[in-house]
């Protein structure tokens, strides 16, 4: 097995010295004495800071891969199929419409800023152990267009329940209408006396 790799916290703690000592092992490939303050080096210490940046590179690398896999996981989620504007109430469809464009338009520029986010990755992971600034993005928030869709289908579903109660009291009406009809045409009240 490999062997553990050291820890050195004022590596860890310091970006500075950091990239100054990653940068400089190097320099000190075969060399048994310090070419900064020419003392000797203790027999593993290359190996040992080897070992500490083999380790980050592999944190880094690790972290790298979970972050596109988390905005590929993010684009995946925001690709929701949402039923065709057809099966809506033609009252709402007009309003349910323009609420899933205004959500394609969002999602769009939604999906722009992961794209940003994936370039500065794609830069870290070429440069691991350099300092980069990352892009300012703007948040974006897909919240309230989902919110506007689920009012027009709540909207659509309360009237489609609406719609039943009405065809109820409708078709009770039309009963209602063609047994009161049938009683003056067949003269039934008469018959019955």
């Amino acid at each position: 097995s490999a062997p553990k790799a050291i820890s050195f916290p004022s590596l860890e703690d310091d970006p500075v010295l950091f990239d100054w000592v990653q940068k400089g092992i190097p320099l000190h490939k075969d060399s048994t004495e310090c070419k900064f303050c020419t003392k000797q080096l203790p027999e593993s210490r290359i190996d040992d800071l080897n070992s500490f940046y083999s380790k980050k590179l592999k944190e880094i690398q690790d972290s790298i891969a979970e972050l596109y896999k988390l905005i590929n996981d993010e684009r995946n989620i925001v690709e929701v199929k949402f039923p065709n504007k057809k099966v809506i109430a033609v009252p709402f469809q007009t309003e349910y419409e323009q609420a899933i464009n205004s959500y394609e338009i969002q999602k769009n520029i939604y999906k722009d800023k992961l794209s940003i986010l994936e370039k500065d990755l794609k830069s870290k992971g070429s440069s691991i152990f350099s300092s980069i600034e990352s892009t300012n993005i703007d948040i974006i928030s897909l919240v309230n267009h989902f919110e506007s869709i689920e009012g027009v289908l709540k909207k659509h579903n309360k009237w489609l329940e609406e719609f039943e109660e009405r065809k109820s009291t409708a078709i009770q009406k039309i009963l209602k209408h063609y047994v009161a009809e049938y009683i003056q045409t067949e003269d039934y009240l008469e018959k019955e006396n």
